[in-house]
């Protein structure tokens, strides 16, 4: 048995490669599997098309695949291209053959972005990425903010009467003690449809506190939000009194290990206004209130500003962290700044693509 790897260009196999997708991920995240999303995500990517990888058996049959999406990160002052891995499959009939090594280790000796950058959370993985020569640069935390304890309880006990009884006093707890407050006239908060089309000039007017960050603007906002298929994203702009926009956020309701939750994707603010962060929260609150998801879920590293605020919003810091993996691969030295800096700006958004 046999095999070769090599970089493709345009869509070359695209059809065989959403078949393994199919395969290997069965029904984990099923837009993905789509001919839209596949030319969204690696053909019309904002910052360039993505760098793939195939494997191919002795029939010139599709067996493995990675990818790294492009990414541009403002490190220090300097502009890095990076590249986000993403799609690591080799088929279940070829496994434990030492295929994913080879095709990794391909892959990184190909490229031709700065450093590699992305998160695991599949436990199986990691050892693999480990030996690949990335290694861990951040421990990204996940907050949760729990709205029906009893939902969120009944995920470990089995018994809906005694997760309803255990979770009545905290549930009443946060009603009380954390409930909503909107009632600030500072700012106004609009659901839009196309966020990209409402900021305007924010990005020359925001303030960017942080040594690391990924480098946005309305371009890549559309590309984004506002372009990208068969996700539904709840997009809000928040504005000031004088009616500029000072900051945005961006929702998505989406099950997070099989609860249903409010999953807060992005936010930016034009400053750090701490006024302002507690609007925007009390404002995701209310939102998720409604819509009647078991809680709020926010993945997110920063400086401190927000994720300070969050614990003290009562949001409670989830016991598992994503691993934030790194390599360099043309540019050295940038996962070492990335070590060494603890004002590293990521939202949920920046390291996956949903």
């Amino acid at each position: 048995m046999s095999w070769t790897i090599k970089k493709t260009t345009s869509s070359e196999k695209r059809e065989e490669i959403l078949e393994l997708r199919k395969n290997v991920y069965f029904n984990e995240d099923p837009e993905k599997d789509e001919v839209r999303y596949w030319d969204w995500e690696y053909m019309h990517n904002y910052y360039g098309e993505a760098e793939k990888f195939i494997v191919l058996n002795d029939q010139n049959h599709v067996i493995g695949y990675y990818a790294f999406i492009p990414q541009e990160y403002t490190i220090n002052g300097k502009t890095y291209k990076a590249g986000l891995p993403v799609d690591a499959m080799i088929d279940p009939n070829y496994r434990r053959m030492g295929i994913f090594s080879q095709l990794q280790g391909y892959a990184i000796q190909n490229t031709a972005l700065d450093f590699l950058i992305g998160y695991t959370i599949r436990k199986e993985v990691l050892p693999a990425e480990l030996k690949g020569g990335y290694v861990i640069a951040k421990k990204i935390p996940v907050y949760i903010f729990p709205l029906k304890f009893s939902v969120l309880i009944g995920d470990f006990i089995s018994s809906k009467t005694i997760a309803k009884v255990l979770g009545a006093f905290p549930e009443l707890f946060y009603k009380v003690f954390l409930r909503t407050s909107l009632s600030n006239n500072q700012f106004t908060t609009q659901k839009v449809e196309n966020l990209s089309n409402t900021l305007d000039d924010y990005f020359d007017r925001k303030e960017n506190s942080h040594n690391i960050y990924l480098n946005k603007s309305n371009a890549y906002l559309k590309w984004r939000y506002d372009e990208i298929p068969f996700v539904k994203y709840q997009k809000y702009i928040v504005l000031d009194t004088n009616e500029k926009v000072i900051a945005y956020y961006v929702l998505r309701e989406k099950e997070v290990l099989g609860i249903n939750f409010t999953n807060i994707v992005d936010i930016e603010l034009i400053n750090e206004d701490k006024s302002l962060l507690d609007y925007i929260l009390n404002s995701i609150k209310d939102i998720a209130n409604k819509s009647g998801t078991a809680g709020i879920a926010y993945q997110k590293l920063d400086n401190k500003f927000i994720t300070k605020r969050l614990t003290q919003k009562g949001f409670l810091r989830a016991p598992k962290k994503i691993n934030l993996i790194m390599q360099d691969t043309i540019e050295k030295g940038i996962t070492e700044q990335f070590l060494k800096s603890d004002k590293v700006l990521l939202n949920w958004s920046d390291t996956d693509l949903m």
